[in-house]
């Protein structure tokens, strides 16, 4: 899971988003095998109202990623891209 390489790797505060209930409950349940502690799973469709993040990671396709990208902007810092 992205979010528990992003704890590891020393953030600060990660936000872990997903749409798909199964896949919200997998996620607690790594995040708690794994002993991650800042980690907070949300269930959305979108990331809008979200914060402002230093770094997104996502694991979705392509396709999917270049028809949200207009959305990044408004989430990531100009030195981000």
């Amino acid at each position: 899971m992205l979010a528990i390489l992003a704890e590891k790797c020393g953030a600060k505060s990660v936000l872990a988003i997903d749409n798909d209930e199964w896949s919200i409950k997998n996620a607690v349940e790594n995040i708690a095998m794994n002993h991650a502690g800042i980690i907070t799973v949300e269930k959305r469709e979108s990331t809008l109202g979200t914060g402002v993040f230093d770094i997104i990671l996502a694991n979705i396709n392509k396709n999917v990623l270049f028809k949200i990208y207009p959305i990044y902007g408004n989430i990531c810092p100009p030195q981000a891209f």
